[in-house]
């Protein structure tokens, strides 16, 4: 590439970095995005990156973040909670309420429903089964969440709708894991005509198949979903990006693995669990199919360059 397209590169690069900088201050001032030190965080991370190639690499994933906060949280699981979850008690049931009677049972009558939610618990690291069920807690009475396995049983036992809540399911497998080491082991569970609802806030196509497939008596009814060809470097991705220039996207996937590999990061996770590739960001966290690049805090003296520890200053935490 000649002079002029290096000065090309460069000025788009530093066209696009100006406009997502006001882009994410504005956001930050509207509490509709945050990190922990706002746009301080963004230019150190942004700061990683050592020529325009991996420049462009970084605003192209800074472009493209799923960024869901507490408040779309919420949000999301009272949608749920008046539609379909609603919908579902009334049809087992045979009942009828309005709105506003449903959610003054499930606010203040305690166990006036047949109704139980769990909070997936399928990872020590994020721990967003916590941060889901304590959010949830903020709509519904105490009493209706399952807090230990004795709840479950009972639960299991007096044929409850049970809804499971969740932040995100990737490939299905760690929600697989839980239904078999925590609900499929009980003793109620086998003999139960109990209902069974997931509500994951985010959710991939792929994932909900494999629930389709492995674990038929599963409703899974997410708030959003995520197809394949979302996953970072879709085509339509790269043409909303790229305008007066263009850099292939064999070419971005490349730069994108010689900065893991410069900064040491973990090699099995490069592009996110399974290599799917996302860049969603959670304001309690990081799902492990979320790039590396995004949220890698290891700073310490994992890889050496000519005796100098490099640090990487992450974009979000793995966990908040």
């Amino acid at each position: 590439m000649n002079s002029e397209d290096e000065q090309e590169l460069e000025n788009f690069a530093n066209e696009k970095e100006n406009e997502l900088v006001d882009k994410y201050k504005f956001l930050i001032t509207q509490n509709l995005f945050y990190i922990r030190d706002g746009l301080v965080q963004i230019r150190n991370w942004l700061s990683n990156f050592i020529d325009v190639r991996e420049k462009i690499v970084a605003l192209f994933v800074l472009e493209n973040l799923v960024f869901r906060n507490f408040e779309m949280l919420e949000k999301a699981m009272m949608r749920v909670l008046i539609k379909d979850i609603k919908n579902i008690y009334e049809k087992i049931h045979n009942k009828n309420y309005d709105i506003f009677t449903w959610l003054h049972h499930l606010k203040y009558s305690k166990n006036y429903l047949n109704i139980k939610f769990i909070a997936v618990d399928k990872s020590a690291i994020t721990q967003s089964s916590a941060v889901v069920a304590r959010r949830f807690g903020n709509l519904v009475n105490a009493c209706y969440m399952a807090q230990n396995d004795e709840h479950i049983e009972s639960a299991l036992k007096n044929n409850s709708l049970i809804i499971y809540i969740d932040d995100f399911l990737g490939s299905g497998k760690q929600f697989g894991d839980f239904l078999g080491n925590k609900i499929y082991n009980l003793s109620n569970f086998t003999n139960s005509n109990s209902h069974h609802i997931y509500t994951p806030i985010l959710a991939m196509t792929k994932g909900i198949d494999f629930i389709n497939k492995n674990h038929q008596m599963i409703n899974i009814i997410p708030s959003e979903t995520i197809k394949l060809d979302q996953s970072l470097f879709n085509q339509d991705a790269l043409d909303s990006f790229f305008d007066k220039i263009s850099i292939p996207r064999e070419e971005m996937h490349i730069t994108l693995m010689n900065i893991c590999s410069r900064y040491g990061l973990n090699k099995s996770s490069w592009l996110g669990w399974e290599n799917a590739m996302l860049s969603v960001i959670f304001e309690w966290g990081c799902p492990n199919q979320t790039i590396k690049l995004i949220h890698h805090e290891q700073n310490s003296t994992a890889l050496l360059t000519n005796k100098k520890a490099l640090t990487y200053y992450p974009l979000a935490s793995r966990r908040a």
